[in-house]
Formats: structure tokens, C-alpha cells, sequence
């Protein structure tokens, strides 16, 4: 705190134990320092406390116990590709992608690539926890381009597995490319005009 000087604050305890009543800390450390690093601790729910003790060893208040989860171990299983199917090819320029879910995952990346051998990254869609990916009309996909999709499963930490293996798409050169939506530009948002 930034009062320590007139508290003659010397130390500061704190605690970690897998049980809110800390029975039994699994670290239990003083220091001088407001930042604590512990000893690798398995993965598990853990609570944690601090309270302040003076230069005669007088300890204050605990603080009030905090939950933290401490998951270090990604989903060993990759998602299963469901469409389109490898080699597939498509006259839609904004196909539907989908995966089965993967066990302990709770959110997805998808990545597209572009090229026969899936060397160049077209885009990569935020951590999101569906089982699809629709491109939007911005990145529609490009006629006469080979593609290859891939998903890697992630849990609640974002720690990631290992991605699927890639898929390929062609989009055939008589595919249409949907027109992308107008802005209307007057008259503007909620006016008026005579």
C-alpha cells in the first residue's frame, strides 16, 4: 500500500492452498516485495491471501481470499473436419466450414491458407467457441484459388493442441463473388430533409 512507510510495514505474507479455509498452504512465503512468484504448482483451482506485518512481527488483517486456475495442459485431441470435405470443390465464394467438437476444448481457431502446398496464411478467425466459420462478404473467397482449412482446439485458458490436418477447397473460376453491402450516405443516420 502506499501508506507501508506510516504502518512500518516490513514484510508481506502470503499464502496458497487448494482449500478457502488454507488448512494446509500449499506455499506459504514472506517477502519484502507487493509481487509474489511462486514454485510450479500443478494444475488445479487455488486460493490466494496476503496480509502485512509490521517491523515487530505484529501481522494485520488477511486480505479477503482470490481464486485463481492454473491450467497449463492443452486439449490432447484435434478437431474432426466435417465440411467441406477434402478436395472438395465449390462454385460458393462463402461456404460454411465445420468441425466436430474436440474433447476438453471450449473455443476454436480456425486458420485459411491459400496454395496447393497450404504455405500462405489468408486469415485466421479470433478464438471463438462455435463449430463453423462463415466468411463474411469482406473476405469472400477467390474464384479459381485453391484453399486449405485447418482448426486447432483450445480450453478456457487458451492453451492450444495440435491442429487438424488440412482440408483442401477449390473455388472454381465460374464462381460469383456476391456484391458487398452499400452505405448509404444520405440522408444521414436519423436526419431530416425537406
Amino acid at each position: 500500500p502506499a501508506n507501508a512507510a506510516a504502518y512500518q510495514i516490513s514484510v508481506y505474507q502470503i499464502q496458497i492452498d487448494d482449500g478457502v479455509s488454507f488448512t494446509s498452504p500449499a506455499r506459504d512465503a514472506r517477502q519484502s516485495g507487493t509481487t509474489y512468484t511462486p514454485a510450479a504448482l500443478p494444475d488445479g483451482r487455488y486460493y490466494w491471501r496476503v496480509r502485512a506485518l509490521n517491523t515487530t512481527d505484529t501481522a494485520g488483517t488477511w486480505s479477503a481470499p482470490r481464486l485463481v486456475v492454473l491450467d497449463t495442459v492443452a486439449p490432447t485431441t484435434t478437431p474432426v473436419l466435417v465440411a467441406p470435405a477434402d478436395r472438395a470443390s465449390t462454385t460458393v465464394t462463402r461456404p460454411t466450414f465445420t468441425w466436430a467438437a474436440a474433447a476438453g476444448a471450449t473455443r476454436y481457431r480456425f486458420s485459411l491458407y491459400s496454395g496447393a502446398n497450404c504455405t500462405t496464411l489468408v486469415r485466421t478467425m479470433p478464438p471463438q467457441a462455435t463449430l463453423s466459420y462463415v466468411p463474411s462478404v469482406a473476405d469472400a473467397l477467390i474464384p479459381g484459388t485453391t484453399y486449405c482449412w485447418q482448426v486447432a482446439a483450445g480450453d478456457t485458458a487458451l492453451n492450444w493442441g495440435p491442429a487438424s490436418a488440412f482440408h483442401r477447397l477449390v473455388v472454381l473460376s465460374g464462381a460469383t463473388i456476391p456484391p458487398g453491402r452499400p452505405t448509404p450516405t444520405s440522408p444521414a443516420l436519423n436526419g431530416f430533409t425537406n
